[in-house]
């Protein structure tokens, strides 16, 4: 069976929101979203998936890409839209792996510059891909 993600690109002051993840002895960084929960849409999971791990509320906007892929033995096809901040103070979620972190498996939120996206490991590398353009072209 594939897992179905929902993720979200999101620019505050000329900074991409990600996350910062170690998991499984692995480090990485994910654009904030996750699983689509039955009988919801792609754009309903990214915004709930936004507010739960940043705090945020979002307005869904353009498809960017969508890519299948194989993580922690799974397939996994993950749907990646472009959203624009609208309300919400960035911290505020609920994520327990966020509040309450563990030093092997957890998530932090990350404000990163274009300088900084360059260097790090954003998976999938359409993601980094994506925002580097982005940034590119707009910031």
């Amino acid at each position: 069976m594939t897992r179905v993600s929902s993720r979200a690109i999101v620019f505050i002051d000329q900074k991409v929101i990600l996350l910062h993840r170690k998991r499984d002895g692995l480090e990485y960084w994910v654009t904030p979203g996750g699983k689509v929960e039955e009988g919801e849409s792609l754009e309903d999971a990214v915004k709930r998936e936004v507010c739960e791990e940043i705090g945020i509320d979002v307005k869904v906007g353009r498809k960017v890409f969508q890519v299948t892929n194989r993580a922690y033995n799974e397939d996994n096809e993950q749907h990646l839209f472009l959203c624009v901040y609208l309300s919400g103070r960035i911290g505020s979620g609920t994520d327990r792996k966020i509040l309450d972190p563990d030093p092997l498996d957890f998530s932090e939120i990350v404000l990163a510059d274009s300088n900084e996206v360059e260097a790090m490991n954003i998976v999938p590398v359409e993601a980094k891909e994506a925002i580097v353009n982005m940034m590119r072209k707009v910031l």
